[in-house]
């Protein structure tokens, strides 16, 4: 191979290992304070497209001003048909669209190896359908990648079945279908494509306008942009493509990462036309074995996947490479007129002189020594070492990035777990029944969801929303006895009721989670204040449109704030075994508060081991109710009016100052001079009888007492 080949190969192989991580990265990244994901695929596959096409223009028009006058004088003219072009067209926009879909998904080791794995079915189809003339090598070859394909696929099966999980398997399932789809749609894309535009020729100057070929890139990159055109305003008039573009513009990073996937993209595709239309299809075909793999290993490296995979998944692995190794370990096709022989194909079968059996199993034992290798003398399931790691904590962790804190990221990169990709709960019938008491947006919902991962239990409700059950299995669940969520006696689950100063002895313990009422309560009215769904359901996603909080929401909003402090009140000082967590607290280390949650909610024999702990904190759409924005704590800080903020800090003051709100708000917010200036001498109160905290729930906890106007569901 020329020097000239040899840096196209490597360039084509770095380039296209660039577009996989850029591919995770933003299909399965999160972006912002918000920690939002990006969802639009149509538009990467639309700046992708028109962004190569334009790179091979403008190569074109180089390429013609620097040719010396009248070079191609000679050129053939070459006609297409317009109706292969666009059909080529659909099916390589169909093809990237699956792809990318089933990437969002699936790990980007399951995409690249059902491509690998292609080949072997396509052996088979070729030697029983269209009795093409087979060589034993091409038989091996298909059986061990048939092999490895299955080995992976149970391999991480195994691993998706074990243990706690969500029952969220409807996104693998369409996962996995996704991927079929992207596998015809690209066979159907490689063949249409061939009788658009014929056989690429061999040559050593590719980009002459002696030949079409770049042209010809460039029309069906234009007709796909146009197909992706079509369905990114479709999506962004109909569908989330406004969300998407929103957060294209605001956010830096994402747009960075789309700027290296469209420019490693179109390099990547220029670097392989060139490589192929010089060293022909087979050596192109090595290439591209070459790429999927470095690919693979790239890629779980990066985002710390070796784990997930497991022994037996890169077995499979191994398996697919030496399957593709021994069906490519064939002398290449000669030149012959610029163009490859259409007959060598069959002449080269019957001439081809069989290698021995023992070639064979070499190759095939090679992945089975590495990977026993590596169980042997690494961490369990390959772990990575420290240098490794350092390169993705913080990002990404495993398939999904980590939301732990420095605690958590730690413990994630000493145990390296091995996560499932899909959680299954069920319920627990313990004999202490345990509330989980907090005031409405609250964290309500990121709880239940950190809960049920660290245990594998569901969590309950007294009330019962409908739109929260395809993720929490035992919410309407009237016998559970596990973390049963409650807003009492903010929230009382009858209107017509007066009073619930004995809320408290439905149960035996009680979980109290905080959130500052400044948040809190902005959260609530926004809930309150948009439509609901269809169904009657809550819409908890939604965001009503408010420039501050003033006088127009006043009333409402002192209401939520009297119902907070009445609320934390009562939990606080109720007569029952209780564990109190600040919300803001659980968000900054889920790992440290969780272990002490989980000593007070389970005997100790029964608490989850610390891999199970360090897999609750994998950031994973799969598993939450809805979307919540997770804003930084005091978020809502500025969008109030001064006075009214005044008056909601004044009505909540004792209890924010008691679970040390002001210091908080301090340290989050000590650069802003109205926090200042708000908490100066804020918090020097006087000492209270604790009896006066119950005022207004009546001095006596009798059931006939009257009830407080502040637990009246208006």
């Amino acid at each position: 191979m020329s020097g000239r080949k040899l840096v196209q190969a490597l360039g084509a192989v770095v380039c296209a290992t660039v577009v996989g991580v850029e591919q995770e990265r933003i299909l399965k990244g999160t972006y912002g304070a918000d920690q939002q994901s990006f969802t639009s695929s149509t538009l990467l596959i639309l700046l992708s497209s028109i962004f190569t096409a334009g790179s091979a223009e403008l190569l074109s028009s180089v390429h013609a001003a620097t040719s010396s006058p009248g070079a191609s004088a000679g050129a053939p003219k070459t006609s297409v048909a317009v109706s292969s072009v666009g059909l080529a067209g659909l099916f390589g926009f169909s093809s990237a669209l699956f792809q990318l879909e089933a990437l969002r998904r699936v790990e980007f080791t399951s995409v690249a190896l059902a491509k690998a794995s292609a080949v072997a079915p396509a052996i088979a189809a070729g030697a029983l359908v269209h009795k093409l003339s087979t060589s034993r090598r091409e038989w091996i070859a298909a059986g061990v990648i048939a092999l490895g394909a299955a080995t992976y696929a149970a391999g991480r099966f195994a691993k998706e079945s074990a243990g706690p999980a969500t029952g969220d398997l409807m996104s693998d399932y369409l996962g996995v279908f996704l991927l079929g789809f992207y596998l015809v749609c690209d066979a159907v894309f490689n063949n249409v494509r061939t009788r658009a535009f014929g056989d690429t020729p061999v040559v050593d100057n590719p980009f002459s306008s002696d030949y079409p070929i770049l042209p010809h890139f460039t029309s069906l990159n234009l007709v796909i942009g146009g197909f992706s055109a079509f369905a990114f305003i479709t999506s962004y008039l109909f569908g989330d493509g406004s969300q998407a573009v929103s957060l294209f513009l605001s956010e830096p990073g994402l747009r960075f990462d789309a700027f290296v996937l469209v420019v490693a993209s179109s390099v990547a595709a220029l670097l392989s036309i060139s490589f192929m239309s010089q060293a022909g299809a087979p050596a192109f075909e090595s290439l591209s074995i070459v790429q999927r793999f470095v690919g693979i290993l790239t890629n779980a490296t990066y985002f710390k996947n070796f784990g997930a995979i497991g022994h037996q998944g890169f077995l499979g692995v191994g398996w697919v490479a030496s399957g593709s190794f021994i069906y490519m370990a064939s002398p290449p096709p000669p030149k012959e007129s610029g163009l490859l022989d259409k007959d060598y194909s069959e002449k080269h079968v019957s001439e081809e002189k069989p290698r021995p059996y023992s070639t064979y199993i070499t190759i095939f034992l090679i992945p089975v020594v590495i990977v026993s290798s590596a169980k042997f003398f690494s961490f369990p399931d390959v772990a990575l070492p420290a240098s490794l790691s350092a390169l993705t904590s913080g990002k990404f962790s495993g398939k999904y990035s980590t939301v732990g804190g420095r605690w958590g990221n730690e413990l994630w990169d000493a145990l390296d777990p091995v996560c499932p990709n899909n959680f299954t709960t069920v319920p627990y019938r313990g004999p202490m029944k345990t509330g989980f008491a907090s005031s409405p947006r609250s964290g309500n919902s990121y709880m239940r969801t950190m809960i049920e991962r660290a245990t594998g239990y569901q969590t309950s409700s007294i009330y019962c929303d409908k739109s929260l059950l395809p993720t929490f299995l035992g919410e309407c669940d009237k016998k559970a006895t596990f973390f049963v969520k409650t807003h009492e006696p903010t929230q009382p689950r009858n209107k017509a009721s007066k009073y619930w100063a004995h809320t408290y002895r439905e149960f035996d313990q009680i979980v109290h989670v905080v959130r500052n009422p400044l948040d809190a309560s902005a959260s609530w009215w926004h809930l309150s204040n948009v439509p609901v769904n269809p169904d009657g359901t809550l819409d908890h996603e939604a965001k009503a449109k408010i420039g501050k909080f003033g006088k127009d929401q006043r009333q409402l909003l002192l209401t939520m704030a009297r119902r907070w402090r009445d609320h934390t009140n009562y939990w606080t000082h109720s007569p029952i075994s209780r564990i109190q967590i600040r919300y803001e607290d659980f968000r900054l280390a889920p790992v440290a508060k969780m272990m002490s949650l989980l000593e007070f909610l389970e005997p100790g024999k029964e608490l989850p081991s610390l891999e199970k702990l360090a897999c609750m904190i994998e950031r994973t759409d799969g598993h939450e109710a809805y979307k919540s924005r997770k804003s930084p704590d005091f978020a809502t800080w500025d969008k109030w009016e001064p006075e009214l903020r005044r008056e909601i800090l004044a009505i909540t003051r004792r209890p924010f100052c008691a679970m040390g709100y002001d210091k908080l708000l301090l340290e989050r917010l000590g650069d802003d001079p109205s926090a200042r200036e708000e908490m100066e001498g804020f918090c020097d109160l006087d000492p209270i009888d604790p009896a006066r905290l119950f005022d207004n729930f009546g001095t006596k906890w009798n059931q006939d007492d009257p009830a407080p106007d502040a637990f009246q569901y208006d």
